[in-house]
């Protein structure tokens, strides 16, 4: 590629900026990339050397950035694509592929500098200042990030941010800078040495540093870097305290490598850069908890996120065993930022904004209003990958859900008759989206919703008729002999013919499990099959809280829809037996559906129904039980496995779908035929009796869930979606 960095600062400039585009220049050429520079200088005129072109800062902003404007316009096509980190609104506006860094919000910073505003980061957001000047900057921030052609940040909390401007117009990624070891870590000298690295403007709040020092004995702190309030800094500052000016990058990390701790006082950033450059030098960062900095530092383990730095910063110095175990995981830590891997992502970026996302249009019913904050993850991963629509019920016309777009057709009616009325209309609207663009193709959740989109397409010339893949999150074959009344079981085999049919004629196939997948072959389907779990961000089931140990009593635990595909009935009659053995136990099921009243009817004294519960409850139940039971009829690769494995809690399952992808058999779980309440029975008796092998069983599943990342799987799965979208 021919790749255009354009950057408000680089080398001899200092700044994680300028490390950042430097480090990037030379790694890209080193890749076998054509990489030019446009950037600003202290120097009193232009400077044009091979690769290299800086125009003065000192020239009025107007002035530069019609000289930056120009050179754009002249060189256009000269590039591929322009990288941007701080010349945002000349490259957006006069390049045709942009993808804009943004690393915190000009427009907060310029109002705070220039007394226009005294709101925080967070509160400048949804604030409607007075100012015509502020709200003009807030304007041209807002322009420029929606008309990039793609946005990164460094910091999860920044990317949200970003969005809240974009308005999910425009994909943002988020990629760390990312950072290399430039001096060798030397030991720190004797007494506790502290270093802040960065500008000296107001909003740092390096006031509040320089009192706790004054404030704490034993204690130097080195400042380095420059700004207007270097003046007022060093009249306060105590003379413990040495202010160093603006260093070289390499003389500024020597300074960082024989420190004890790095910290930094402003109540935001994005990520500093030279937040990850201590940890990848080893060195603990004391920081206040706002903004992408806390994503990185952990309390405790790699650093501390600090209220008090005068409490803080004693609490290093009189704890022995503190400062040792926080540079062992700021090293740990640290391994995580190699640059390389961050260009990596870079030049992945860099390449799709040059090829352009290609279109996918899904098609399903199942899409919930208002979106949950798991949907609104998963389409803002898939924003970054795709250009997208979705076809969906609930008759509320088209909206933006983060960068996805969504087309709700009207609810004529639930049930049986509403989805007949979708079933007919959603191929004519989703053909109509994708039939003859290039780069195109139909994603539809399952082989009925495929039946009518199929079928119409047969009827175009095969020069302008989209691809499609269907997906099997499910055994299709249950939907009518399951859901629904028992009198739907007639259509079973019916239904079945239609669903091989349009399997057979499918373009590709995505699985959720190989169970599915086999399914597929069996039903005659010859083409490509991508296999990959469903969306599901289980960390926080990892991360909620610490293991609880298991109850006193024995407790199984169910959750899912009160349907017949989940096989409650048959639960409820292995209970019975479970319950005459084991008086003490207690089974709690949890969900709502058709079945409710019926079972409820039915249910022994030692069964508790519960309603569904929000997802951050879900934790408590898993921990407040012995084990999960799923005795399901049908299954995919159901998530609430995952969810209590990662709690810690074996899993009673039937061999359906994936669950032996899932649940090893006799390692983190047992595994029964499904329908077969005796052994249902016996396998929730052998894991209830023995509350040390249910702990056992615990554990393994415990780290079985550590192992796995499934929203990385899920994404590395829509890669590849992607990728065959666009032909690769």
């Amino acid at each position: 590629m021919r790749i255009l960095i354009a950057t408000g600062i680089f080398p001899p400039d200092v700044g994680g900026p300028a490390t950042h585009t430097s480090q990037l220049a030379e790694e890209l050429r080193d890749r076998g990339h054509d990489v030019a520079v446009l950037t600003l200088t202290d120097e009193r005129r232009s400077v044009v050397e091979p690769g290299l072109v800086r125009y003065p800062r000192r020239w009025p902003w107007p002035v530069r950035t019609a000289a930056v404007a120009g050179w754009l316009l002249r060189h256009r096509g000269a590039y591929d694509v322009v990288y941007t980190n701080g010349l945002d609104l000349p490259a957006v506006a006069f390049s045709r592929c942009v993808v804009l860094k943004v690393v915190g919000d000009h427009a907060w910073e310029r109002g705070r500098r220039l007394g226009l505003t005294t709101a925080s980061f967070d509160d400048f957001q949804s604030e409607h200042p007075a100012s015509v000047r502020l709200r003009a900057m807030r304007a041209v921030r807002t322009w420029t990030a929606r008309h990039a052609t793609a946005v990164v940040t460094p910091s999860e909390h920044l990317r949200v941010t970003v969005e809240g401007w974009t308005g999910g117009r425009r994909p943002v990624s988020v990629v760390p800078n990312g950072a290399r070891r430039a001096a060798p870590t030397v030991a720190p000298a004797d007494g506790l040495r502290l270093v802040y690295v960065g500008r000296l403007v107001e909003n740092k709040r390096i006031d509040v540093l320089l009192d706790a020092v004054a404030a704490t004995e034993g204690v130097t702190l080195t400042v380095v870097g420059d700004g207007p309030e270097r003046n007022a800094l060093q009249a306060r500052a105590c003379e413990r305290v040495t202010f160093t000016g603006p260093l070289a990058h390499d003389a500024a990390m020597r300074e960082l490598a024989t420190s004890h701790a790095l910290v930094n006082a402003s109540p935001h950033e994005g990520l500093p850069h030279v937040v990850i450059e201590a940890l990848v030098h080893g060195v603990p960062v004391l920081c206040a908890p706002g903004g992408g900095t806390a994503e990185v530092v952990q309390d405790g383990v790699n650093g501390l996120l600090v209220d008090d730095f005068a409490a803080a910063i004693a609490r290093v110095r009189d704890d022995p065993t503190l400062l040792p175990r926080l540079a062992a995981g700021a090293s740990e830590a640290g391994e995580r930022w190699a640059f390389t891997s961050v260009a990596d992502r870079i030049e992945r970026l860099l390449e799709d904004a040059v090829r352009g996302r290609p279109r996918a249009v899904y098609v399903g019913r199942a899409v919930p209003f208002p979106p949950s904050a798991e949907l609104r993850r998963k389409y803002a991963l898939h924003a970054r990958l795709l250009r997208q629509t979705q076809v969906t019920t609930g008759g509320r016309g088209v909206e933006r859900i983060e960068g996805v777009r969504v087309v709700s057709l009207p609810q004529l009616e639930r049930g049986v008759v509403g989805g007949v009325a979708f079933y007919a209309a959603a191929p004519f609207v989703a053909l109509g989206l994708s039939a003859g663009r290039r780069r195109t193709a139909l994603v539809t959740q399952s082989p009925y919703e495929a039946f009518g989109i199929v079928l119409l397409s047969r009827l175009l010339p095969r020069r302008v008729r989209p691809r499609v893949q269907i997906e099997l999150h499910g055994d299709w074959r249950s939907a009518p002999r399951l859901y629904g009344s028992r009198a739907r079981a007639l259509l079973g085999p019916a239904c079945d013919r239609l669903a091989a049919w349009t399997l057979r004629r499918a373009d590709r196939v995505r699985a959720v499990s190989q169970s599915l997948a086999d399914m597929a072959r069996d039903a005659g389907y010859a083409g490509p099959i991508d296999q990959h779990f469903t969306f599901s961000d289980f960390s926080a089931f990892l991360d909620a809280r610490p293991l609880q140990p298991f109850p006193r009593a024995p407790v199984a635990l169910f959750v899912g829809v009160l349907e017949r595909y989940k096989a409650v009935d048959l639960l409820l009659t292995a209970w019975e037996d479970v319950a005459e053995e084991l008086p003490e136990a207690r089974l709690v099921i949890v969900g709502a559906g058709t079945l409710g009243p019926e079972l409820r009817r039915r249910a022994a004294p030692s069964v508790e129904f519960r309603a569904p519960v929000p997802q951050p409850e879900l934790a408590a139940l898993y921990d407040a039980c012995t084990c999960l039971v799923l005795p399901s009829r049908s299954e995919g690769l159901p998530r609430v496995v995952m969810e209590a494995m990662a709690r810690g809690r074996p899993v009673v399952a039937s061999d359906v779908g994936g669950m032996r992808e899932l649940v090893v058999e006799g390692v983190t779980g047992r595994v029964v035929p499904a329908e077969d309440v005796g052994a249902l029975a016996k396998a929730l008796r052998d894991v209830l009796v023995d509350p040390d092998g249910a702990e056992r069983m615990g554990q393994a599943a415990r780290a079985a869930a550590e192992a796995r990342d499934p929203v990385a799987e899920y994404e590395q799965g829509i890669r590849r979606l992607a990728a065959w979208i666009a032909g690769e």
